[in-house]
């Protein structure tokens, strides 16, 4: 059985740019790289951010993206 993220895929917009982050992500890392690529002050607003890691994401960070 797999995870459902491992059954996810992203789809590409012409329209939208996207940055990938792979790694190992803590969550404090991960709410210092949305704060600053979502930041108000940047033309990223219709950026995606899709991270790629090796296993399900932890609690905190799957609460944090939803």
């Amino acid at each position: 059985m797999q995870s459902e993220y491992q059954r996810m895929d992203y789809k590409k917009s012409t329209d939208i740019e996207h940055v990938v982050v792979t790694g190992y992500i803590g969550i404090q890392a991960m709410k210092n790289f949305s704060d600053e690529l979502f930041h108000e002050d940047h033309s990223n607003m219709s950026t995606n951010a899709v991270l790629l890691q090796n296993h399900d994401p932890v609690a905190e960070i799957e609460i944090f993206l939803q």
